[in-house]
């Protein structure tokens, strides 16, 4: 009984009480191994904290330059879609034009080819014309003599056309 008064008062025993001091001992280093943990974690927390605010902002920087990189992308190839369109149009252009330059070697070699077909056209013509001269001139000799020759039958004068016509032949 007196034992339990003792502890309700908080008297205990030299022993215990050593045991207690040592436990105590025990527990504040432990206390102290977990404070330093403790502060140590939120150091490493505050940096952890810092590094991910300076990712954050890192990564805040990357898509702005992503988004920049984005837009002169589109520009570079909206630039380059007009310059490809604008020399398609230039070369096509050069193609018609070279064409047209063909089609008038074309059709300049066939003006000469026919100016030397007129020119031909036109000898042959000339000389159609002179044997178209001559047998008209035949004609007509030919015409006067049947008509001389009929008009004397019609006469009755076969002497003198026989006459003539030993002349002529002759």
């Amino acid at each position: 009984m007196l034992e339990r008064l003792a502890r309700r008062i908080g008297v205990v025993r030299a022993t215990r009480f050593a045991e207690l001091s040592k436990e105590l001992r025990s527990v504040r280093k432990k206390l102290a191994k977990q404070t330093a943990a403790l502060e140590q974690l939120r150091a490493d927390n505050k940096r952890l904290r810092e590094h991910t605010g300076s990712a954050k902002a890192a990564m805040s920087r990357a898509k702005a330059a992503l988004t920049s990189d984005r837009q002169q992308f589109e520009s570079v190839k909206t630039e380059l879609v007009s310059k490809v369109t604008q020399l398609t149009r230039e070369l096509e252009r050069q193609t018609r034009y070279a064409q047209r330059q063909i089609d008038g070697d074309i059709v300049q070699r066939r003006l000469r080819e026919a100016d030397r077909d007129l020119k031909t056209a036109r000898e042959y013509l000339m000389v159609l014309e002179a044997k178209l001269d001559v047998l008209e001139a035949a004609n007509k000799a030919l015409t006067s003599r049947t008509r001389a020759l009929t008009i004397r039958r019609a006469s009755g004068d076969t002497a003198a056309n026989a006459a003539l016509v030993e002349q002529r032949l002759g």
